[in-house]
């Protein structure tokens, strides 16, 4: 039966599921989906038919591919739908040529064992960008707010939330040990840092 005791009919019955993609909107949306049966917290999936993913290598300073081997980099996206970044004579954002087409950088970080398949291993820098495109550097966050009075050490931590499909930066906090009060502290400790 659905909803209030009407009987379901079983010509609207399935076996649909639903998965959580990853993607960018620049990019046509979710580009990347996981095999539900191999899931885990921190895989992104295989790439779609039609989207071409190259993996950026900082040591070397190379493009690859998801053929060439196993790996860790930045994941660049591209496909038949990405955006020019462009409205008239407004730059949105920049794409990079890669092999004669556009990619979008992710600046996130990922790795594949080889099998076309990709995990978030991170980011790729230690800058994080609002909404307004401003970038807030994780290492100076973390040194302004370790100096406040009763923070004992704190660090900026990228996490990848599959929910938002997004990569968050969460600050962790610890406070020193006299007196108690933590919330208060690391409320105090943000507010003469941001404000």
């Amino acid at each position: 039966e659905i909803g209030l005791g009407i009987p379901a009919d079983p010509l609207f019955r399935s076996s649909i599921r639903a998965v959580s993609g990853y993607g960018l909107s620049e990019a046509g949306g979710a580009c990347i989906i996981p095999d539900p049966t191999k899931e885990t917290a921190d895989t992104i999936g295989t790439p779609l038919p039609g989207v071409e993913v190259r993996i950026y290598d900082e040591d070397d300073g190379k493009f690859y591919s998801l053929e060439d081997g196993p790996r860790t980099g930045g994941l660049y996206i591209s496909s038949d739908s990405i955006s020019s970044g462009r409205i008239g004579d407004t730059v949105f954002f920049e794409t990079e040529e890669i092999d004669g087409k556009p990619y979008i950088c992710t600046y996130d970080l990922v790795s594949t064992p080889g099998d076309g398949s990709l995990t978030y291993a991170g980011r790729m820098n230690r800058f994080f960008v609002n909404n307004e495109g401003v970038e807030f550097s994780a290492g100076i966050i973390e040194t302004a707010v370790s100096k406040r009075e009763g923070i004992e050490a704190c660090a900026v931590v990228p996490k990848y939330d599959k929910k938002s499909y997004d990569t968050i930066p969460v600050l962790y906090v610890q406070t020193d040990s006299g007196r108690g009060q933590a919330k208060r502290k690391v409320r105090d400790a943000l507010m003469q840092t941001f404000c």
